[in-house]
């Protein structure tokens, strides 16, 4: 399986859960490292991984999370920043109007923001027939915050934030 194509990531990672994106809240995020590509998977529940190397892949590790009152989190994210247009969402274009975009969504998650800072853009690329990619921007943040609403912030966790989750991104790491 291609690591880049978002759609194939999605069939693959479904698939190995005999389950929907959104019943199990299935979000993943793809990096590339030289030359090698990390795959964070996170799931209410887990993959079933036994023919994992048949696609490609190999399993690092699990981790389970905690979410505890006024714990400090340093985060990453690829998210697809959007305001409504026409019934259509549209791309924030302007840096000014993203910063206040992730900083809403995430005070809207319980947790209180102390630094946040676009560090790449980046896109998210998915193909639908044989013959034609799209390719959508997104954006690379990271920043530093406290937990300050443990359910909250495990909801947000769990459903991830913006648009394109089906294609790796909206994955708070």
């Amino acid at each position: 399986v291609n690591p880049n194509d978002g759609s194939a990531m999605h069939t693959m990672l479904t698939w190995l859960q005999h389950s929907t994106r959104e019943n199990n809240h299935l979000l993943y995020r793809v990096i590339k490292k030289t030359n090698v590509y990390l795959v964070y998977v996170q799931s209410d529940t887990s993959l079933n991984t036994n023919n994992i190397a048949q696609y490609g892949f190999a399993v690092c590790g699990t981790t389970q999370l905690t979410f505890t009152v006024n714990r400090q989190v340093k985060f990453n994210m690829k998210v697809h920043p959007t305001y409504t247009a026409d019934t259509k969402p549209k791309f924030l274009k302007n840096p000014e109007q993203r910063i206040t975009w992730y900083n809403k969504k995430l005070a809207d998650s319980g947790l209180q923001v102390h630094a946040i800072q676009e560090v790449a853009s980046s896109l998210v690329e998915f193909s639908k027939s044989a013959n034609k990619v799209t390719r959508i921007a997104c954006c690379d943040v990271v920043g530093v915050a406290t937990i300050k609403d443990p359910e909250k912030f495990r909801h947000f966790v769990q459903h991830g934030v913006g648009k394109l989750k089906n294609y790796g991104a909206g994955l708070f790491l």
